[in-house]
């Protein structure tokens, strides 16, 4: 009798274990399909661009007051921006005023409730968060300056976005003085 038991609570395992892998795929599906829509926009309405990768917005853009993950890229002598549901923005590097490139450190908060509950495993599961910070100063259509603050993924994208962002903003930088010394 209690063999049947072990068989069939094996059995209704096994069927969840498909049933909850078989959903992931499908919400990873939807992700990549989400990705690809959002990247098929962008390229309709920019034509060829550089991606530098995917960023979390955190705010800047006067028509976009709300953060959402987005993605950096660069075509010509601008930036670009856009999410997976059409959004778009540009920002002209002749706009640019600054770049700002930091990381910041959050403290965890693993004081006496983690110790008790984790005891000397608690430094090992509440570990100090890092935050890659890029900001942009620029003049907006508005006329009036403002800053797009963006967060990398990790410090791999983090130092791949700024060695980009670096070398175009200081070659259209010195484009833009040699122009106005042979003027």
């Amino acid at each position: 009798m209690e063999t049947g038991g072990i068989i069939i609570s094996t059995i209704a395992i096994s069927v969840l274990v498909v049933f909850l892998t078989r959903r992931g795929y499908a919400r990873l599906d939807d992700i990549q399909r989400r990705d690809e829509q959002g990247l098929h926009l962008a390229e309709e309405k920019f034509g060829s661009f550089d991606l530098l990768g995917k960023v979390a917005y955190q705010g800047g853009l006067p028509d976009h007051p709300y953060a959402v993950y987005m993605r950096l890229g660069v075509k010509g002598d601008q930036y670009i921006l856009f999410d997976d549901d059409g959004y778009c923005a540009e920002i002209p590097m002749s706009k640019c005023n600054e770049q700002d490139f930091f990381i910041v450190k959050q403290k965890s908060q693993s004081r006496f409730k983690s110790f008790v509950l984790f005891g000397p495993f608690a430094p090992m599961i509440f570990k100090d968060k890092f935050r890659h910070i890029i900001s942009v100063n620029y003049t907006d259509i508005n006329g009036e300056e403002n800053n797009v603050v963006l967060e990398a993924d990790g410090i791999s994208s983090f130092e791949f976005i700024k060695e980009k962002m670096c070398n175009l903003f200081s070659r259209f930088k010195s484009i833009k003085n040699k122009n106005a010394a042979t003027a």
